[in-house]
C-alpha cells in the first residue's frame, strides 16, 4: 500500500523538481544514475521448427548470472547523451 503524502514529503519533492528547472550549467551537471537488475539465462534445448518455418521454443532455461545495468544520464545538458555499464556479478553458489 503507499503511503499518504505528508506535507514534508510533498515539499521535499518539489526541491527534487525544481533541480530539474534549473539552466544547464556545465560546471555543475545535474547528473542522474539508474540501476537494474537482469536474470540471465540460456536456452536448454534447441528450438523446435515447423513444415511452415515457425520457431517454438521451450519453458525450460538454463540460469546463468545475474548482470546489474547502469545508466547515467545528464538530463539537463544540450546534446542529451547518456552512457551505460554492464556489470554481471553472479550470485553465491552459481558459476
Amino acid at each position: 500500500m503507499i503511503p499518504k503524502a505528508s506535507t514534508e514529503f510533498v515539499c521535499a519533492m518539489e526541491e527534487v523538481l525544481q533541480v530539474y528547472q534549473r539552466p544547464y550549467d556545465a560546471t555543475h551537471p545535474v547528473v542522474a544514475l539508474d540501476e537494474t537488475r537482469k536474470q540471465l539465462v540460456s536456452e536448454t534445448r534447441q528450438p523446435y521448427v515447423d513444415k511452415k518455418g515457425d520457431r517454438y521454443y521451450d519453458y525450460e532455461y538454463k540460469r546463468e548470472g545475474v548482470a546489474t545495468l547502469y545508466m547515467i544520464s545528464k538530463p539537463l545538458a544540450p546534446n542529451g547523451r547518456s552512457c551505460s555499464k554492464r556489470s554481471s556479478q553472479p550470485k553465491a553458489g552459481q558459476r
